[in-house]
Formats: C-alpha cells, structure tokens, sequence
C-alpha cells in the first residue's frame, strides 16, 4: 500500500531556499520547487500565490531583523544615552554592538545570501537601495535629537554624508558573507569596523 506524502509550508519554503541558495530566485521555477518538495505543481498554489510570495516569506526573519535593530539603534528617544555610551568608547559598549552583529549573520547568514545576492528578479530585487534610504532617514531623525538634547554634540550633517555611512553599514554585512567569512573570524572584524565606525562619528560630533 502505498502512501501519500505528508508536507507544509514549511517543507516547501525549506526546499526552496535550497534552490534559490543554488540557483538563484529567477532560474529557480515554480515547477523546480514543487517536484523537489515533492508537492504537485497545481497542489503547491494552496499554499503561495507565486515564487516571489515564497521568496519574500523565506527572506522575511531578516529584513525584519535589519530593520527591528536599525529603528532600535537609532531611537531618537535615546540619543542623549547612545553619545554617552559613545564618548566611553568601553569594551563592553564595542563588545555589545559586535554580539549583535554577530548574532544577526550567525542566525540569518543563509536568508542574507539570498537577500544579497540571489534577489534578482524578485520583489526583493531592490532591498539594498530601499534598506539604505529607510535608514537614512532614521539617522537623520537620530542626529536631529541628538542636536537637540546635547548642543555640544551639535553637528550639522549633510544627508548625502549619511547616506554614505548606511551604505557602509549594509555593505560591510554583504561583503562578511560574499567571502564567507567564518563566525570566529568575523568577530574580531566586527569589533574592528564597530571601533572604527564609532570613533568617527564621536570625532564629527566634537566638531
């Protein structure tokens, strides 16, 4: 006697992001995906619309991530709290910003591939450009606080200087996981970028 398969969502979108990872979001069809979850190809449509639903749901933890610590980072509520953590410039204040960077690739470093550089073709095609200008006008709010609380750390900042610095930000992800940088090596990186990035901010806003 012979049994029918049993799947979910789950299966499918596991399946999937084997595919996507190997051959990107536009080689990679609905048919491919269906026949290696072993689902029909009519049955998977109860579960997706199309590929780029599938795609997006697969990629959703990380953006989510990316834009949950953004909008935590940089809280104009705690602006004034942030500069004094920065003027300290402690290991605990470095190792804590590392941990989260850190904790972001070792969870999500298949999905960043993805979002990085198998998005082609997909909604999500565009993430870089969108994710680079959402925080820059969440920096600018940032600063504008900061200037606001603390007029000695008062620094007038052209928006295209900002912009610079979230492309930095967003790139320094991509290029840890285009090389494949090992999480034992990427952390002394990380603290490396974060003590440099930092410094060069406290030395703008001593200006």
């Amino acid at each position: 006697m012979q049994f029918k398969k049993s799947y979910n969502s789950d299966d499918i979108l596991k399946t999937a992001e084997k595919l996507f990872l190997k051959n990107g979001f536009s080689r990679t069809s609905m048919r491919d995906i269906a026949e290696k979850s072993g689902v029909g190809l009519g049955n998977i449509y109860n579960y997706f619309k199309n590929k780029d639903e599938i795609f997006c749901r697969i990629v959703e933890p990380v953006v989510k991530t990316l834009e949950n610590e953004t909008d935590k980072h940089h809280d104009p509520e705690n602006s004034d709290l942030f500069f004094t953590e920065l003027q300290t410039m402690s290991a605990q204040y470095i190792s804590r910003q590392a941990e989260a960077y850190l904790t972001l690739i070792k969870k999500h470093r298949r999905q960043m591939e993805l979002l990085f550089f198998r998005a082609e073709g997909s909604s999500m095609e565009k993430f870089f450009e969108r994710f680079t200008d959402r925080t820059t006008e969440k920096v600018k709010l940032f600063l504008s606080a900061l200037n606001q609380k603390l007029p000695q750390a008062a620094h007038t900042f052209d928006d295209f200087t900002i912009h610079i610095h979230t492309v930095w930000m967003i790139t320094f992800f991509r290029e840890i996981i285009m090389h494949k940088i090992s999480l034992e090596k990427a952390r002394n990186i990380i603290s490396d970028y974060i003590t440099f990035e930092s410094a060069g901010w406290l030395e703008l806003m001593k200006r």
